[in-house]
Protein backbone atom coordinates (compact mmCIF):
# COMPACT_ATOMS: atom_id res chain seq x y z
CA UNK A 1 0.00 0.00 0.00
CA UNK A 2 3.03 2.34 -0.13
CA UNK A 3 2.07 3.51 -3.64
CA UNK A 4 -1.49 4.09 -2.49
CA UNK A 5 -0.26 6.12 0.45
CA UNK A 6 1.82 8.25 -1.90
CA UNK A 7 -1.18 9.00 -4.06
CA UNK A 8 -3.32 9.84 -1.02
CA UNK A 9 -0.73 12.23 0.41
CA UNK A 10 -0.15 13.01 4.07
CA UNK A 11 -3.74 12.25 5.06
CA UNK A 12 -3.53 8.87 3.37
CA UNK A 13 -0.34 8.04 5.25
CA UNK A 14 -2.04 9.01 8.51
CA UNK A 15 -5.07 6.88 7.68
CA UNK A 16 -2.94 3.82 6.91
CA UNK A 17 -0.98 4.34 10.13
CA UNK A 18 -4.23 4.39 12.12
CA UNK A 19 -5.49 1.25 10.39
CA UNK A 20 -2.19 -0.50 11.04
CA UNK A 21 -2.57 0.00 14.79
CA UNK A 22 -6.32 -0.55 14.94
CA UNK A 23 -7.99 -3.53 16.56
CA UNK A 24 -10.60 -3.38 13.80
CA UNK A 25 -10.10 -5.82 10.93
CA UNK A 26 -10.10 -3.88 7.64
CA UNK A 27 -9.74 -5.26 4.13
CA UNK A 28 -10.38 -4.19 0.55
CA UNK A 29 -11.28 -6.68 -2.21
CA UNK A 30 -11.37 -5.85 -5.92
CA UNK A 31 -14.19 -6.68 -8.35
CA UNK A 32 -12.70 -10.15 -8.86
CA UNK A 33 -12.81 -10.77 -5.08
CA UNK A 34 -9.02 -10.61 -4.75
CA UNK A 35 -7.63 -9.06 -1.56
CA UNK A 36 -5.85 -5.79 -2.37
CA UNK A 37 -5.34 -4.37 1.12
CA UNK A 38 -5.57 -5.79 4.63
CA UNK A 39 -4.42 -4.22 7.88
CA UNK A 40 -2.35 -6.31 10.34
CA UNK A 41 -5.38 -7.27 12.47
CA UNK A 42 -7.14 -8.72 9.42
CA UNK A 43 -4.01 -10.50 8.19
CA UNK A 44 -3.38 -12.10 11.57
CA UNK A 45 -6.94 -13.38 11.92
CA UNK A 46 -7.29 -14.70 8.37
CA UNK A 47 -3.74 -16.00 7.96
CA UNK A 48 -2.72 -13.66 5.12
CA UNK A 49 0.91 -12.69 4.57
CA UNK A 50 1.76 -8.95 4.21
CA UNK A 51 1.25 -7.84 0.63
CA UNK A 52 -0.32 -11.16 -0.39
CA UNK A 53 -3.01 -10.78 -3.10
CA UNK A 54 -5.26 -13.78 -2.57
CA UNK A 55 -8.79 -14.55 -3.68
CA UNK A 56 -11.43 -14.76 -0.94
CA UNK A 57 -12.24 -18.42 -1.68
CA UNK A 58 -8.54 -19.33 -1.65
CA UNK A 59 -8.13 -17.43 1.63
CA UNK A 60 -10.99 -19.39 3.20
CA UNK A 61 -9.55 -22.69 2.03
CA UNK A 62 -6.25 -21.75 3.63
CA UNK A 63 -8.03 -21.01 6.89
CA UNK A 64 -9.03 -24.65 7.29
CA UNK A 65 -5.60 -25.10 8.90
CA UNK A 66 -5.50 -21.72 10.68
CA UNK A 67 -6.10 -22.30 14.42
CA UNK A 68 -7.44 -18.78 14.91
CA UNK A 69 -9.34 -18.34 11.66
CA UNK A 70 -13.09 -18.41 10.96
CA UNK A 71 -15.05 -21.49 11.96
CA UNK A 72 -17.03 -23.25 9.23
CA UNK A 73 -19.89 -25.15 10.86
CA UNK A 74 -19.84 -28.06 8.42
CA UNK A 75 -18.46 -31.50 7.64
CA UNK A 76 -18.35 -30.64 3.92
CA UNK A 77 -16.16 -27.58 3.49
CA UNK A 78 -16.55 -27.23 -0.29
CA UNK A 79 -20.33 -27.31 0.00
CA UNK A 80 -20.13 -24.67 2.77
CA UNK A 81 -17.86 -22.54 0.57
CA UNK A 82 -20.26 -22.78 -2.37
CA UNK A 83 -23.11 -21.63 -0.12
CA UNK A 84 -21.00 -18.75 1.20
CA UNK A 85 -20.11 -17.65 -2.34
CA UNK A 86 -23.80 -17.71 -3.29
CA UNK A 87 -24.37 -14.94 -0.71
CA UNK A 88 -21.11 -13.01 -0.93
CA UNK A 89 -21.01 -9.78 -2.93
CA UNK A 90 -24.69 -9.80 -3.86
CA UNK A 91 -25.88 -6.79 -1.84
CA UNK A 92 -24.55 -3.21 -1.59
CA UNK A 93 -24.40 -3.63 2.21
CA UNK A 94 -24.36 -6.71 4.41
CA UNK A 95 -23.71 -7.28 8.12
CA UNK A 96 -23.36 -10.63 9.87
CA UNK A 97 -21.55 -12.50 12.64
CA UNK A 98 -18.70 -14.97 12.27
CA UNK A 99 -17.33 -17.38 14.87
CA UNK A 100 -13.56 -17.83 15.14
CA UNK A 101 -11.89 -21.10 16.07
CA UNK A 102 -10.39 -19.50 19.19
CA UNK A 103 -13.87 -18.77 20.57
CA UNK A 104 -14.15 -15.10 19.58
CA UNK A 105 -16.99 -13.58 17.56
CA UNK A 106 -16.64 -11.00 14.82
CA UNK A 107 -19.32 -8.59 13.60
CA UNK A 108 -18.53 -8.06 9.91
CA UNK A 109 -19.86 -5.40 7.55
CA UNK A 110 -19.38 -5.46 3.77
CA UNK A 111 -19.90 -2.38 1.59
CA UNK A 112 -19.76 -2.78 -2.19
CA UNK A 113 -19.21 0.06 -4.63
CA UNK A 114 -20.84 0.19 -8.07
CA UNK A 115 -17.60 -1.02 -9.68
CA UNK A 116 -17.64 -4.20 -7.54
CA UNK A 117 -14.89 -3.31 -5.04
CA UNK A 118 -15.73 -4.35 -1.47
CA UNK A 119 -14.70 -2.78 1.83
CA UNK A 120 -14.81 -5.24 4.74
CA UNK A 121 -14.66 -4.10 8.36
CA UNK A 122 -14.88 -6.49 11.31
CA UNK A 123 -15.01 -5.84 15.05
CA UNK A 124 -14.53 -8.25 17.93
CA UNK A 125 -17.90 -8.43 19.74
CA UNK A 126 -17.16 -11.42 21.96
CA UNK A 127 -17.82 -9.51 25.19
CA UNK A 128 -20.48 -7.13 23.92
CA UNK A 129 -24.18 -6.97 24.62
CA UNK A 130 -24.77 -9.34 21.71
CA UNK A 131 -23.86 -12.32 23.90
CA UNK A 132 -26.21 -14.96 25.23
CA UNK A 133 -29.74 -15.79 24.20
CA UNK A 134 -30.15 -12.75 21.94
CA UNK A 135 -27.15 -13.78 19.85
CA UNK A 136 -28.29 -17.39 19.65
CA UNK A 137 -31.73 -16.33 18.48
CA UNK A 138 -30.15 -14.18 15.77
CA UNK A 139 -27.87 -17.01 14.64
CA UNK A 140 -30.80 -19.44 14.54
CA UNK A 141 -32.76 -16.98 12.40
CA UNK A 142 -29.86 -16.46 10.01
CA UNK A 143 -29.33 -20.20 9.65
CA UNK A 144 -33.03 -20.73 8.94
CA UNK A 145 -32.98 -18.06 6.24
CA UNK A 146 -29.89 -19.57 4.62
CA UNK A 147 -31.34 -23.07 4.66
CA UNK A 148 -34.58 -21.83 3.08
CA UNK A 149 -32.68 -20.54 0.04
CA UNK A 150 -29.84 -23.07 -0.24
CA UNK A 151 -29.84 -26.25 -2.32
CA UNK A 152 -29.12 -29.08 0.09
CA UNK A 153 -27.14 -31.18 -2.38
CA UNK A 154 -24.84 -28.61 -4.01
CA UNK A 155 -24.77 -25.70 -1.54
CA UNK A 156 -25.69 -23.11 -4.18
CA UNK A 157 -28.97 -21.17 -4.24
CA UNK A 158 -32.07 -23.30 -4.60
CA UNK A 159 -35.05 -22.53 -6.84
CA UNK A 160 -36.56 -20.18 -4.28
CA UNK A 161 -33.26 -18.37 -3.79
CA UNK A 162 -32.41 -17.86 -7.46
CA UNK A 163 -35.94 -16.74 -8.33
CA UNK A 164 -35.78 -14.20 -5.49
CA UNK A 165 -32.51 -12.94 -6.99
CA UNK A 166 -34.15 -12.64 -10.41
CA UNK A 167 -37.14 -10.76 -8.97
CA UNK A 168 -34.75 -8.32 -7.27
CA UNK A 169 -32.75 -7.84 -10.48
CA UNK A 170 -35.94 -7.21 -12.46
CA UNK A 171 -36.71 -4.18 -10.31
CA UNK A 172 -33.38 -2.88 -9.04
CA UNK A 173 -31.02 -3.07 -12.02
CA UNK A 174 -33.20 -1.34 -14.67
CA UNK A 175 -34.05 1.37 -12.11
CA UNK A 176 -30.28 1.95 -11.75
CA UNK A 177 -29.84 2.11 -15.52
CA UNK A 178 -28.12 -1.28 -15.59
CA UNK A 179 -28.79 -4.35 -17.69
CA UNK A 180 -28.11 -8.02 -17.06
CA UNK A 181 -27.99 -11.37 -18.78
CA UNK A 182 -30.18 -14.29 -17.80
CA UNK A 183 -28.90 -17.82 -18.47
CA UNK A 184 -30.73 -21.13 -18.20
CA UNK A 185 -28.52 -24.17 -18.66
CA UNK A 186 -29.14 -27.89 -18.57
CA UNK A 187 -26.56 -30.67 -18.16
CA UNK A 188 -26.63 -32.85 -21.25
CA UNK A 189 -27.69 -36.51 -21.07
CA UNK A 190 -27.91 -36.38 -17.30
CA UNK A 191 -30.55 -39.13 -17.18
CA UNK A 192 -28.04 -41.50 -18.77
CA UNK A 193 -25.63 -40.83 -15.90
CA UNK A 194 -28.29 -41.63 -13.31
CA UNK A 195 -29.53 -44.69 -15.18
CA UNK A 196 -26.10 -46.05 -16.09
CA UNK A 197 -24.07 -45.20 -12.99
CA UNK A 198 -26.58 -44.58 -10.20
CA UNK A 199 -27.96 -41.52 -8.46
CA UNK A 200 -24.87 -41.16 -6.26
CA UNK A 201 -22.86 -40.62 -9.43
CA UNK A 202 -25.40 -38.09 -10.66
CA UNK A 203 -25.20 -36.24 -7.35
CA UNK A 204 -21.42 -36.08 -7.59
CA UNK A 205 -21.61 -34.67 -11.13
CA UNK A 206 -23.99 -31.94 -9.92
CA UNK A 207 -21.74 -31.04 -6.98
CA UNK A 208 -18.60 -30.92 -9.11
CA UNK A 209 -20.30 -28.92 -11.85
CA UNK A 210 -21.55 -26.32 -9.37
CA UNK A 211 -18.11 -26.00 -7.79
CA UNK A 212 -16.48 -25.55 -11.19
CA UNK A 213 -19.03 -23.06 -12.53
CA UNK A 214 -19.04 -21.02 -9.30
CA UNK A 215 -15.26 -20.61 -9.54
CA UNK A 216 -15.68 -18.84 -12.91
CA UNK A 217 -18.29 -16.32 -11.69
CA UNK A 218 -17.87 -12.84 -10.25
CA UNK A 219 -19.00 -12.04 -6.70
CA UNK A 220 -21.97 -10.05 -8.08
CA UNK A 221 -23.27 -12.97 -10.19
CA UNK A 222 -26.17 -15.11 -8.96
CA UNK A 223 -26.13 -18.86 -9.60
CA UNK A 224 -28.77 -21.33 -8.49
CA UNK A 225 -30.21 -24.77 -9.08
CA UNK A 226 -33.48 -24.16 -10.90
CA UNK A 227 -34.56 -27.80 -10.77
CA UNK A 228 -33.03 -31.23 -11.37
CA UNK A 229 -30.01 -30.66 -13.60
CA UNK A 230 -31.10 -27.15 -14.67
CA UNK A 231 -29.33 -24.02 -13.38
CA UNK A 232 -30.22 -20.34 -13.64
CA UNK A 233 -27.70 -17.48 -13.68
CA UNK A 234 -28.37 -13.76 -13.25
CA UNK A 235 -25.33 -11.79 -14.46
CA UNK A 236 -25.48 -8.04 -13.71
CA UNK A 237 -23.85 -5.58 -16.13
CA UNK A 238 -23.46 -8.33 -18.72
CA UNK A 239 -24.70 -8.48 -22.31
CA UNK A 240 -25.54 -11.61 -24.29
CA UNK A 241 -22.12 -11.84 -25.97
CA UNK A 242 -20.33 -11.58 -22.61
CA UNK A 243 -22.58 -14.26 -21.14
CA UNK A 244 -21.86 -16.50 -24.14
CA UNK A 245 -18.11 -16.00 -23.60
CA UNK A 246 -18.47 -16.87 -19.90
CA UNK A 247 -20.29 -20.10 -20.75
CA UNK A 248 -17.55 -20.96 -23.25
CA UNK A 249 -14.95 -20.55 -20.51
CA UNK A 250 -16.94 -22.78 -18.19
CA UNK A 251 -17.15 -25.47 -20.92
CA UNK A 252 -13.49 -25.21 -21.85
CA UNK A 253 -12.32 -25.70 -18.27
CA UNK A 254 -14.76 -28.44 -17.31
CA UNK A 255 -12.82 -31.04 -15.30
CA UNK A 256 -13.06 -34.77 -15.91
CA UNK A 257 -15.08 -36.35 -13.11
CA UNK A 258 -14.45 -39.83 -11.74
CA UNK A 259 -17.80 -41.34 -10.78
CA UNK A 260 -17.80 -42.76 -7.24
CA UNK A 261 -19.91 -45.83 -8.01
CA UNK A 262 -18.24 -47.27 -11.12
CA UNK A 263 -14.94 -45.44 -11.42
CA UNK A 264 -15.88 -44.30 -14.91
CA UNK A 265 -14.61 -40.88 -15.94
CA UNK A 266 -16.57 -38.31 -17.90
CA UNK A 267 -16.63 -34.62 -18.71
CA UNK A 268 -20.21 -33.36 -18.61
CA UNK A 269 -21.45 -30.91 -21.20
CA UNK A 270 -24.38 -28.54 -21.04
CA UNK A 271 -26.81 -26.71 -23.26
CA UNK A 272 -27.68 -23.10 -22.48
CA UNK A 273 -30.06 -20.35 -23.43
CA UNK A 274 -29.18 -16.67 -22.92
CA UNK A 275 -31.14 -13.44 -23.08
CA UNK A 276 -30.08 -9.87 -22.39
CA UNK A 277 -32.41 -7.70 -20.30
CA UNK A 278 -32.16 -3.94 -20.47
CA UNK A 279 -35.62 -2.83 -19.35
CA UNK A 280 -37.96 -3.85 -16.55
CA UNK A 281 -39.82 -7.00 -17.61
CA UNK A 282 -41.74 -9.57 -15.60
CA UNK A 283 -39.74 -12.59 -14.41
CA UNK A 284 -42.12 -15.01 -16.13
CA UNK A 285 -41.54 -13.25 -19.47
CA UNK A 286 -37.79 -13.58 -19.05
CA UNK A 287 -37.97 -17.21 -17.98
CA UNK A 288 -40.19 -18.03 -20.96
CA UNK A 289 -37.72 -16.38 -23.35
CA UNK A 290 -34.62 -18.03 -21.92
CA UNK A 291 -36.37 -21.42 -21.83
CA UNK A 292 -37.13 -21.09 -25.55
CA UNK A 293 -33.45 -20.36 -26.21
CA UNK A 294 -32.41 -23.42 -24.17
CA UNK A 295 -34.87 -25.57 -26.15
CA UNK A 296 -33.23 -24.41 -29.37
CA UNK A 297 -29.77 -25.24 -27.97
CA UNK A 298 -30.87 -28.79 -27.14
CA UNK A 299 -32.21 -29.27 -30.64
CA UNK A 300 -29.07 -27.80 -32.21
CA UNK A 301 -26.95 -30.74 -31.07
CA UNK A 302 -26.55 -29.94 -27.34
CA UNK A 303 -23.37 -28.71 -25.60
CA UNK A 304 -23.88 -25.28 -27.13
CA UNK A 305 -25.39 -21.89 -26.33
CA UNK A 306 -28.23 -20.11 -28.13
CA UNK A 307 -28.86 -16.41 -27.62
CA UNK A 308 -32.56 -15.59 -27.58
CA UNK A 309 -34.61 -12.45 -27.26
CA UNK A 310 -37.53 -11.23 -25.21
CA UNK A 311 -40.75 -10.81 -27.10
CA UNK A 312 -41.80 -7.17 -27.55
CA UNK A 313 -43.60 -5.80 -24.51
CA UNK A 314 -47.29 -5.37 -24.83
Amino acid sequence: MDDDAGRLGIHGVRLLDLLAGSGLLVALFDAGDVLRYANPAFRRTFGVEPGQAVGWAQMMRGNQHNPGGPLAHTDDFEKWLTAALSRRGKQPFRAFEVDLKDGRWLWITEVIEADGWMLTIAADVTYSAHAGQERQARLDRDIALRVARTDELTGTLNRRGILAALEDACVRLPAEGRGYALVLLDLDHFKLINDGHGHDAGDEVLRRFVRHAQSRLRPADFFGRYGGEEFLLVLPDTDAAQADALLARIRAGMPEIELPTTGARLTPGFSAGVIAVRQARLPREQLHAVDRALYRAKHAGRNCTVIGELEPAG
